[in-house]
Order: C-alpha cells, then sequence, then structure tokens
C-alpha cells in the first residue's frame, strides 16, 4: 500500500497533467532485474518527473503481493492513467519480462543488473533467510512462487544440488542473484530491440548522462534534476561474502557475460 505521502504526490502530479497534452499512444516502460540491484533508485528517478506515471510495487492499482496484476487489468490501468509515459516496476515478474513485452502495446523494458558481491551483502542486511527461499523453490508445490516460475531445468538441478547440501544463506542470496540475472539471456532478452541492459554502478557513477540515456530509450523528457539523489555510496560498502566457489564461479561468469553484452551494445547501437 502508498505511503500518504506517495498518494498525495500522484495526486499532485495527476492535477498538473492537466495541462498536459495527450498522445494517442502512451509508452511504457517496465522495470526488470534481481533485487536489491537498484530498481528503486530508477523508478524513483522516473517518478521526480511530474510527465510520467509510476506504478511501484506497493501500489495497489497495479501490484497485488509484490506481483503485477492481470494483464487485462494492467491494459485497463494504462488506458486510465493521466500520463502519456506509464513506468511499471513489476521485478517479482522479471521471469515475464518477455510476455509482457508481448502483450503490452509500445513498451519497452529496462533491465538492472548489479555485481553479485553487493547485491549479497545488501540482501543479507534485509532478507537474511536466503536457504528458506532457495529451498522453497523445489520444497513447495508452487515452487516458492515467482521465485521458481519459469526455472530452466538446469537451474532447478543447481538449487536442488544446493539445498541439498545445505549451504548457507550468503550463498543461496547468490545463486538466488545468478537465478534471476539468468532469465535475461533464458528469455532472449539481449536480443530485443525494445530492452535495455543497465548497469547499477554505471548508474550511480555517472547518473546525469546515464539517465539522460535511459529517458531517450524511454522516450520521456529528461530534466537534470531527475538524478541529483542518486549517488555511489553503497559500491564496494563492505567485504565481498564467504560463499560456496561453484557458486561464485556461476556468478562471475554471469557478471563478465554482462558486462560483455552492455559493452558490445554500446560499441555496436546496430546490433539493438
Amino acid at each position: 500500500m502508498l505511503t500518504k505521502k506517495q498518494f498525495l504526490y500522484k495526486k499532485y502530479k495527476k492535477y498538473r497533467s492537466l495541462f498536459t497534452k495527450k498522445q494517442k499512444t502512451k509508452n511504457v516502460t517496465l522495470i526488470f532485474g534481481a533485487q536489491r540491484s537498484g530498481t528503486n533508485m530508477l523508478a524513483d528517478a522516473f517518478d521526480k518527473s511530474f510527465l510520467i506515471d509510476v506504478y511501484h510495487e506497493e501500489d495497489e492499482t497495479a501490484f497485488d503481493d509484490y506481483r503485477l496484476k492481470d494483464i487485462r487489468e494492467i491494459k485497463s490501468v494504462i488506458v486510465k492513467s493521466w500520463a502519456n509515459s506509464i513506468v511499471f516496476k513489476p521485478i517479482c515478474d522479471s521471469q515475464n519480462a518477455l510476455s509482457l513485452l508481448n502483450n503490452i502495446k509500445s513498451s519497452n523494458a529496462i533491465w538492472i543488473f548489479r555485481d553479485w558481491n553487493d547485491v549479497v551483502n545488501s540482501a543479507m542486511k534485509s532478507f537474511p533467510n536466503g536457504f528458506q527461499e532457495l529451498k522453497s523453490i523445489i520444497s513447495s508445490e508452487n515452487r516458492g512462487g515467482w521465485r521458481g516460475e519459469n526455472i530452466s531445468e538446469e537451474n532447478l538441478d543447481m538449487v536442488a544440488d544446493l539445498v541439498n547440501r545445505k549451504v548457507s544463506d550468503e550463498t543461496s542470496r547468490a545463486a538466488f542473484w545468478y537465478l534471476r540475472n539468468s532469465l535475461y539471456y533464458q528469455l532472449a532478452l539481449d536480443r530485443c530491440e525494445n530492452v535495455k541492459l543497465l548497469k547499477y554502478e554505471s548508474l550511480v557513477s555517472d547518473p546525469v548522462t546515464v539517465l539522460h540515456d535511459v529517458f531517450t530509450f524511454s522516450r520521456v523528457p529528461w530534466q537534470k534534476e531527475y538524478s541529483e539523489f542518486i549517488h555511489q555510496k553503497s559500491i564496494s560498502k563492505t567485504s565481498p561474502p564467504a560463499i560456496d566457489k561453484d557458486v561464485k564461479k556461476i556468478c562471475d561468469n554471469l557478471l563478465q557475460k554482462m558486462n560483455t553484452t552492455l559493452k558490445l551494445t554500446f560499441e555496436t547501437p546496430s546490433l539493438r
């Protein structure tokens, strides 16, 4: 549920929209990625604009228990929105990214990723029960809900092995980072022209340049003040966590692959 401050801010933005010319086709941007990767920061940056209607996971208009509502309801939310540009942050539905993009007209997506070491350190502060969440993927009838949706057989076998070995919560969180970000390639989002890969560390290190690029990609006007609240104090703030060597290896390999994909995209924009 939205806080009173968030509710009033949305009302204020809606009032201001009365003076904005409406477009026939609305732009929709979806934010995907793993938890603790800067998705809130990115959504907040979009929310700084009075021209964008942003739906965070707490907004019951579009979300139910952090999950995006039925696609028919989301389409209704889009139609009824006061804005020409709408942003949703359905990271618990990242496994359904391709389906959502195919079903929402004029939509694009930002997939943001962050170094797994910092993600694990951050997650352990707020969600320390990593092993139980990992275990739920193979021990519950619904595979832990969104955590096990659309999981590949290879990744399911990996989870079963880690649970059998009773790995630490830190290792479980690293494995979860791998599961969520591997979806980017499993869903072939790296081949989609309407999906932009974004690196958290680049965003916080150079927010003006990076956010300008993100807003341009999302086809919404940009102003420098949207980036003023962003800082880079959380990069490598604490020592890397001690985790299982095999999990560390696959996380390092995936991180390197994503960095390489980002570099190739930047150097060869025609591929997008």
